[in-house]
C-alpha cells in the first residue's frame, strides 16, 4: 500500500509555488535572482522564508568520493543481504557511529539495519575525518550556445 506524507515543507512549497504562479502573470522572470526574492517574501505573515544560495563551489563529486570509499555495486549489510538505496523507507545517521548508516525497508520494522559506509581492503581511507570532499566544477559553468540570446 502507498502512503501519503504530509510536512510542513509541502506547505512552504505551495506558498512558493503560488507566488511564482503570479509573478509570472505579471510578466516573464528573467534571472534567478528574481526566484530568490519571490521565494524571500512569498510568506505573508511572520518571517519571510531564509534562502540559502549556493554556487559552482558549494557542489561535491560524489562519485569520486563513492570510489574513495571503496563502495562496490554489490553493497551487503550486517546480514550479508543486499542494500538497494532505492528500497530504503528510513534512513538514520547518528554521530556517535561515524562511518554507519542504519536503514529500514519497511515503515513496520522495529529495528534498524546497518552497513559500514567504509569498506575494509588495502588502500582504503583510513579513516572517515580523512576523506576529502572534491569540488564537482572548478570554474562557474556557462550558459550554453544554444540558450543564448541571439
Amino acid at each position: 500500500m502507498k502512503r501519503h506524507s504530509q510536512n510542513e515543507g509541502d506547505n512552504a512549497h505551495s506558498v512558493i509555488e503560488r507566488q511564482i504562479n503570479r509573478a509570472k502573470k505579471a510578466g516573464p522572470i528573467y534571472s534567478p535572482e528574481q526566484y530568490v526574492s519571490l521565494i524571500r517574501c512569498a510568506k505573508k505573515t511572520g518571517a519571510p522564508y531564509k534562502v540559502l544560495e549556493l554556487y559552482h563551489d558549494d557542489i561535491h563529486d560524489l562519485k569520486s568520493l563513492n570510489s574513495d570509499l571503496g563502495w562496490l555495486n554489490n553493497i551487503k549489510d550486517e546480514d550479508r543481504n543486499s542494500f538497494k538505496l532505492t528500497e530504503v523507507k528510513v534512513l538514520k545517521v547518528e554521530k556517535a557511529h561515524p562511518g554507519i548508516l542504519f536503514y529500514k525497508t519497511t515503515y513496520e520494522q522495529n529495528d534498524y539495519q546497518q552497513i559500514k559506509v567504509l569498506k575494509e581492503r588495502r588502500n582504503s581511507v583510513d579513516g572517515i575525518e580523512k576523506l576529502v570532499l572534491k569540488k564537482a566544477y572548478k570554474k562557474k559553468i556557462g550558459i550554453t550556445e544554444k540558450k543564448r540570446p541571439a
